[in-house]
């Protein structure tokens, strides 16, 4: 008898312990007519995002495929390098302390982390004081530069950078490509360099002969790229920057829903916003 017991009371406890679970879980829940209204709320907002998602993917290949489109040359193209369409190419270093020597204020300090394509992220700018800026005046970037990744998992990605940064510095991660304006518009580079063939080239550059991708000074200074006249440059640059405009928009309006989705959920299920019998105003968000 005594090892029945030993077998049957933990079972027991167990058994009880589950079913006080469940109790507890039953307590936790909204009532039907409550999770009725919440799940057709997450249909709504599902239903919206996934249509927000396809739009935008729609643009995003709607982009590459005018920019392959557009930017392909023709014989009235004329034909150069990098180097010679601009008046500096340059990458910086990490300041004397590294990240211990940031600080909330001062001259930016542009990383990879900030360079996106077409995208500044303002998440994580650093900032230098004036004698580690000082150190850093080989690489002082002006209105209109483009920023290009150098090195690990983003390099290759490429922006130009808001006047609003200024004045700002890069670290060796990041390199200046500075137009010569006389013969080339920046906009039109940006695109020229994310053209598909271009990218890739690039990437292949990146990855090539090393464990670490990164691109040297002397292969962007040979990448050879061919362009029209600075008028049909600005004009192209113009036509493809509103397609990125359009692209742009729709990932924010994306991301803001996916985090509205979330949010919303959570205060939900933890009765933190109650669903009332009429919640139209919940469903306007999302109209």
């Amino acid at each position: 008898m005594p090892p029945v017991r030993v077998i049957l009371l933990p079972w027991m406890f167990l058994r009880r312990r589950t079913h006080r679970r469940w109790r507890e879980l039953e307590n936790q829940l909204p009532p039907l007519p409550v999770q009725r209204r919440i799940v057709d709320l997450m249909t709504h907002v599902d239903s919206h995002l996934a249509n927000l998602r396809a739009e935008r993917d729609v643009v995003e290949a709607l982009l590459v495929s005018s920019r392959d489109a557009l930017l392909t040359p023709n014989d009235n193209w004329a034909d150069s390098t990098i180097e010679n369409a601009t008046t500096k190419i340059g990458s910086g270093a990490t300041p004397r302390g590294g990240e211990s020597s940031y600080r909330k204020s001062g001259v930016a300090l542009i990383r990879s982390q900030n360079v996106y394509n077409f995208r500044f992220e303002w998440d994580g700018l650093a900032h230098i004081g004036p004698e580690q800026a000082n150190a850093l005046n080989n690489v002082q970037v002006a209105q209109d530069d483009l920023l290009l990744n150098i090195t690990g998992a983003s390099v290759n990605r490429c922006c130009i950078v808001p006047p609003e940064t200024l004045p700002a510095r890069v670290n060796q991660h990041v390199a200046i490509l500075r137009c010569d304006t006389d013969m080339m518009d920046p906009q039109f580079l940006l695109h020229l360099l994310r053209r598909s063939d271009n990218k890739a080239a690039l990437d292949g550059m990146a990855g090539s002969g090393t464990t670490r991708q990164a691109l040297t000074k002397s292969q962007i200074q040979q990448f050879k790229i061919s362009f029209p006249d600075l008028e049909s440059q600005r004009s192209l640059g113009d036509t493809l920057h509103s397609l990125v405009s359009s692209a742009s928009a729709l990932e924010v309006e994306v991301q803001t829903l996916t985090d509205f989705r979330a949010s919303l959920l959570s205060n939900l299920l933890s009765r933190g916003l109650e669903v009332a019998s009429d919640y139209d105003s919940l469903l306007s968000k999302v109209a």
